[in-house]
């Protein structure tokens, strides 16, 4: 369900989101996406140059156990971010418990004319508890989004911050999806976002039902003809392949095998999640394009 509307309430949400800036070592594996409802809100702090999950490791079965402090995200959201330009959620219930995740917008006046242009967001997880002491509200991820050319040209038109920020964007839309994951021990929630901090990349995040990381993965889109089992669960709502999808019950992504006569050739994973660690295995499906597939990371674990 979606609103046009926010208030005040937006930026009373998220105030409690500070802490230190520790960054997140971690180790990686491979990634996919599936699922909808929406709306957001939350208040940024100080800019720095860290962009969360930047490590890698290589395989199948791996356990994550580097502590750092999610809420240290909302340091990466420069003070100068201060017009909320739009919001959106997706309702979900996990372990019985509802959750809201939001997105939300927060742009710097000084990116109107900025080529590309573009827009903070942060991702955060809410349960609806009346007692404020058992209430949750994390922050899962944030990042830069880069508006669409039509969205860039009404921006310049408008140019008013104030009437911007009145705008209310919708700006992941149909790519902003989330479910409560069936793992072995208990459903997690899995969020998907067409975004990271650069140009044309997806997210993916596994989060214990507080919103706590489990595993993130960073993927770069592309317009790419791809053939194999139901190959088409792996495009976006704008047709461009993100190499990841999921829904209740599965999660699986893509990794390049080989690159032969021209022909590029993906294996497909299946993540499981027991005891708030991953572990991924092959389900047996190749996928095949001819086109040029960027260069993917693997996945980042908590």
């Amino acid at each position: 369900m979606r609103r046009t509307s926010f208030t005040a309430l937006i930026m009373a949400l998220v105030i409690s989101f500070c802490g230190c800036s520790v960054l997140p070592s971690a180790t990686k594996l491979p990634i996919d996406d599936e699922e909808t409802n929406r709306q957001t809100s939350e208040d940024p702090s100080i800019d720095t140059d860290i962009i969360p999950g930047d490590e890698t490791s290589e395989d199948i079965q791996v356990s994550g156990t580097t502590a750092f402090d999610q809420s240290s995200f909302v340091l990466m959201i420069p003070n100068s971010a201060d017009m909320p330009i739009g919001w959106e959620f997706v309702d979900i219930t996990v372990n019985g418990e509802f959750r809201r995740v939001n997105a939300n917008f927060l742009m710097e006046p000084s990116a109107i004319d900025a080529d590309p242009c573009y827009t903070y967001y942060d991702v955060t997880i809410h349960s609806d508890k009346p007692n404020p002491d058992d209430n949750i509200s994390n922050i899962m991820w944030v990042g830069k989004y880069f508006f669409k050319d039509n969205i860039t040209k009404y921006i310049r038109e408008v140019h008013d911050p104030d009437e911007l920020v009145s705008t209310g964007f919708y700006l992941f839309e149909y790519d902003f999806k989330a479910a409560a994951y069936k793992g072995k021990d208990k459903e997690y929630v899995v969020v998907s976002i067409p975004a990271n901090w650069e140009k044309d990349m997806a997210t993916l995040m596994i989060a214990k039902d507080d919103g706590s990381l489990i595993a993130t993965l960073a993927t770069n889109t592309a317009k790419i003809t791809l053939s194999g089992n139901d190959a088409d669960k792996y495009k976006d709502y704008y047709g461009y392949c993100k190499f990841f999808t999921f829904n209740e019950n599965s999660i699986t992504f893509l990794k390049v095998s080989k690159v032969e006569d021209g022909v590029t050739y993906l294996t497909e994973y299946e993540v499981t999640v027991d005891n708030n660690k991953i572990s991924t295995s092959e389900t047996g499906n190749v996928y095949q394009t001819s086109d040029t597939v960027p260069e993917q990371q693997d996945f980042t674990i908590y």
